[in-house]
């Protein structure tokens, strides 16, 4: 079976990391102490590297290799928040939850808001018609209430 690469600059990286070389594709930047892979990169900003015909991530094969096996149902979060960085002191296994509510993305700006938008901070959580848990504000609702017996009165 003939092995694929992901890039000519990968195809004689697996050799290299059977024989434990996968260190040169690493640079290390001494301002922010990251390890940053120098290998492929995916579209995501994720070293990646394939060994033994599979893709793999590079942070989890070097963290797998410094620090032993990444327990189950857990995920590295980046704490230096750079996707390139491989350094196992700026990885930490935590719950895929964890590491999206400490991400940048729209969840956790949801997840952090302390006001709703009109800037009234009287949130509840609540369970909506679908059975799903929902946030709302309490002052927001009682106006709208209000409006609604108002327009079945008029």
């Amino acid at each position: 079976m003939k092995q694929t690469f992901c890039s000519l600059k990968c195809s004689g990286l697996a050799q290299r990391l059977l024989t434990k070389d996968a260190y040169a594709f690493i640079e290390r930047d001494l301002a922010s102490e990251c390890w940053l892979w120098t290998g492929c990169v995916d579209h995501a900003g994720y070293g990646r590297l394939k060994r033994i015909g599979y893709p793999k991530l590079a942070h989890r094969f070097v963290y797998e290799r410094e620090r032993g096996s990444i327990p189950v149902g857990m995920t590295l979060d980046h704490l230096c928040r750079v996707r390139r960085c491989v350094n196992p002191d700026h990885l930490e296994p935590v719950s895929m939850r964890t590491n999206t509510l400490r991400g940048l993305g729209v969840t956790a700006q949801n997840a952090n808001k302390q006001q709703c938008l009109r800037g009234h901070s009287d949130f509840y959580v609540g369970i909506n018609r679908y059975g799903n848990p929902s946030r709302s504000c309490r002052v927001c609702n009682a106006a709208a209430a209000r409006r609604y017996q108002q327009r079945r009165r008029a």
